[in-house]
This record gives C-alpha cells, sequence and structure tokens, in this order.
C-alpha cells in the first residue's frame, strides 16, 4: 500500500455507503469541516437521527458555531470546510460526541 498527500475535493456518501460507515459518519463529517474548500455531501444516514441523540443536528450546530457552512437535510448534511475556531462543543449526552474543548 502507498499513501500519498492529496487535496481533498469533493466527497460523496451515498445511502449504499452508510451502513459499513454510520458510526464514523461523526467524524468524517467534522474532517471535512476542518479542511478549508473541502466539501462533503451525506444522503441516507437519516439513522443518525435516531441514536442516543439526533447526531446530525447536533454535528450541524457544532460545525456551525464553529464557522463551518453547514446545510441539514433529513437525511444528511451538505458541508463546506472552514477554518475551524475553539468552542464547548453540545454532545447532547451521546457518547460519539465526546465533551470537549476543541483546540
Amino acid at each position: 500500500m502507498t499513501v500519498r498527500a492529496a487535496v481533498w475535493g469533493d466527497l460523496s456518501i451515498g445511502p449504499e455507503e452508510v451502513p459499513g460507515l454510520i458510526d464514523e459518519l461523526p467524524a468524517l463529517v467534522a474532517v471535512a469541516a476542518s479542511i478549508p474548500g473541502a466539501r462533503l455531501s451525506l444522503a441516507g444516514a437519516r439513522e443518525l437521527r435516531v441514536k442516543e441523540s439526533d447526531r446530525l443536528a447536533l454535528l450541524a450546530a457544532n460545525l456551525r458555531r464553529m464557522g463551518a457552512s453547514v446545510e441539514e437535510r433529513g437525511d444528511g448534511l451538505e458541508v463546506e470546510g472552514a477554518g475551524l475556531h475553539a468552542i464547548e462543543v453540545e454532545t447532547g449526552g451521546d457518547h460519539r460526541i465526546e465533551r470537549h474543548v476543541a483546540s
């Protein structure tokens, strides 16, 4: 395997990919949001609304507060990355969205 640096372009995660990534999606969304110019489209992830919290709503709200452009949809998100700033993350009591002060 060879690993190379690359520029993050547009990334689309569709309904067929969601089941294999369901627990990793919050982290992937957060990474995309932190890369200026990155764009991520997530669809088919309605299940994230009925976990320990509404993870889509929490992700959207926290990332907006950090400076990312986020459009929330019924089954996903559209995220455009930006230079994020630190906030105290609201977790809604969800173990997948740890409470910490981002730095």
